[in-house]
């Protein structure tokens, strides 16, 4: 009797036990938070901006790739959208390294962040990087130095993006003991006062430091190297064939509208003079193997040559009418026949995209012809008719198999997408307007598009002017807050980052062919026309990422996390440990009663 109880009481501390070791693994597992210092602005009673720090948590649980996010105080802290981008970018950068850090599946987890703040602060996308990288940090077990602080956006393909308010984060920095702070190469680093930012920092014991990307980011926090690789882009053949033909298109049209040309006159010199110019940059390119610069000297030559011809025609204003209206017919009936293409890869939506553009962009021009009465109206004809015939010619591209990849299976993916895009688009825009007080009316425009697009269920288009309107914020906010001399290094950084996106695309079996038209463009201009060279490398940037929204295709393992894995492991183990050691106890009691029958 005395050895029944001893063993009860032995085998109720061994269940204690594993239910306490269990709890205990719980317990660790559900408390996993990684930390990081965020340096911010916070705006006081009189309207001016000091400097604030606020704390982020991030804790990562098995699920299935969700953001979660809580912030305190809320007010003026809009970071939600920033954040999930954010994370975006850290999987995919560690999709990237996966050979130095080891592979990670995001898709097998949840992502939980918190934001706490003392005051309420300026949010919007200037943690993005810092987000990024202990996103990094935390799946890659890496130990991050706590006495390092960064405030940048983050972009595509890991590229940190400048941010405004550096004197005041400076403060922060120096009240919360940080030595070194990061900022984006290029930042503008004079203050209101025109004082070096640099040495202001060395005065309060801070090292200022600029970098690039997420390479640079993940080193100064962690020590970890991270070598970049520089690969050959290969540009599609494909791409580069029909990019080709619509060139040549594109080209002897000019060539046709000259020999439509009358005599000119005087005041047309100087603009004749201009189409020439243009032509023989389309020239140039052509003969480099620039396809789509060529193609687009052209189109801006076409527009000129075509309005000049138009106006040689001395039309009234009725003839000017009736010339839209057929003009009008075609359209009407390319954008039925564009509307009834099935998209099912990259290339088709991006052509989906740009088709479906200039249509819309031909139709807003013929609206104006119609209620513009000056000889602006004329100018507007020829924009209209250009448009139209650079419409189709895009067409060419539908069905060309460009990465031959089948991504749109699932309809709702494109529908995703917008509503990504779309989000970010207006998170930048709010973020510039809280900064800076400029018309924004395009982008907002944009925007407004978008959300049409969106509602009207056309998510190809919706995509297509939210990440034009995101881009066209990023241009704003690079050149704003970078110094003039910085302004060709920070477009060589973004042109490094577009091309690694893609040769990321074509090992995807995608072809961004727009992203690759842009970036051609960017690289095009960048002697000639900063400001619109650094508005295509954003829209590159925009367009050459798509992989990042992208469901992968490697099957995800539930079993996602090492902990989650123990785990149940350990619970197996400790249900076999009980179940044999009960089971003995049963065994051993039935000999105990067999022996004190025989002795019976």
């Amino acid at each position: 009797m005395i050895d029944n109880v001893l063993e009860d009481k032995l085998l109720l501390v061994f269940v204690v036990f594993c239910i306490t070791l269990i709890s205990s693994l719980v317990y660790a597992q559900d408390n996993n938070e990684n930390h990081l210092t965020l340096l911010a602005v916070s705006e006081m009673g009189d309207g001016n901006l000091t400097g604030a720090t606020a704390d982020l948590f991030l804790e990562i649980k098995p699920g299935e790739g969700r953001v979660f996010i809580d912030t305190f105080p809320l007010t003026k802290l809009d970071t939600q959208i920033s954040t999930r981008f954010a994370k975006e970018i850290a999987c995919d950068f560690l999709k990237r390294n996966k050979g130095v850090l080891g592979y990670v599946d995001c898709g097998n987890y949840d992502f939980i962040y918190k934001i706490k703040a003392k005051s309420p602060i300026i949010g919007g996308p200037s943690a993005g990087a810092a987000i990024s990288l202990l996103t990094i940090s935390s799946l890659a077990n890496l130990d991050i130095n706590e006495k390092v602080a960064i405030t940048g956006t983050i972009n595509s393909g890991g590229l940190i993006g400048v941010v405004s308010g550096i004197k005041a984060k400076i403060d922060a920095a120096y009240e919360s003991g940080m030595k070194k702070v990061l900022v984006a190469y290029g930042t503008n680093l004079e203050s209101d006062d025109e004082k070096d930012l640099r040495q202001y920092a060395k005065d309060k014991d801070i090292e200022l430091l600029e970098v690039e990307d997420l390479n640079d980011v993940v080193f100064y926090f962690t020590g970890q190297k991270i070598r970049r690789t520089e690969k050959e882009l290969k540009i599609n053949e494909k791409y580069s064939e029909i990019m080709k033909k619509l060139s040549q298109e594109l080209c002897e049209r000019s060539n046709t509208l000259l020999g439509k040309l009358g005599v000119v006159i005087d005041d047309d010199l100087e603009l004749l003079k201009d189409i020439d110019e243009q032509l023989n940059k389309s020239e140039k390119s052509y003969e480099s193997g620039k396809y789509y610069s060529s193609a687009s000297y052209c189109f801006g030559a076409n527009v000129k040559l075509n309005s000049l011809f138009l106006l040689q025609q001395n039309m009234s204003h009725q003839d000017g009418l009736l010339y839209a209206e057929v003009l009008e017919k075609k359209v009407l009936s390319l954008e039925k026949e564009i509307d009834s293409i099935e998209i099912n890869t990259i290339s088709d939506l991006q052509t989906y995209m740009v088709v479906k553009e200039r249509i819309i962009e031909t139709k807003e021009l013929l609206n104006d012809v119609k209620n513009v009465y000056n000889k602006k109206y004329i100018y507007d004809l020829g924009f209209a008719e250009e448009r139209y015939y650079s419409a189709l010619s895009w067409k060419i591209f539908f069905d060309s198999n460009i990465g031959e990849k089948n991504l749109f299976e699932d309809k709702k993916i494109v529908k995703r997408l917008c509503e990504k895009k779309l989000e970010e688009a207006q998170e930048r825009t709010h973020y510039l307007a809280l900064i800076i007080p400029i018309d924004l009316d395009n982008i907002h425009n944009e925007i407004d598009y978008a959300i049409k697009d969106m509602n009207n269920e056309d998510y190809e288009l919706c995509l297509f002017k939210s990440l034009k309107a995101k881009a066209q914020a990023n241009s704003i906010l690079n050149i704003i807050n970078t110094k003039e001399e910085y302004i060709n290094k920070s477009l060589e950084t973004k042109l490094k980052i577009v091309k690694n996106n893609i040769i990321l695309e074509n090992e995807n079996n995608i072809f961004p062919l727009m992203g690759y038209s842009y970036y051609e463009y960017a690289d095009e201009l960048r002697y000639e026309d900063i400001g619109s060279a650094l508005l295509y490398a954003e829209y590159a940037l925009e367009l050459s990422n798509f992989h990042l929204y992208l469901d992968s295709e490697i099957k995800r393992v539930k079993f996602s996390s090492n902990k989650e894995y123990e785990v149940y492991i350990v619970v197996f183990l400790i249900g076999v440990a009980v179940g044999l050691l009960y089971n003995f106890k049963l065994v051993k009691g039935k000999k105990r009663r067999k022996s004190r029958r025989k002795t019976k």
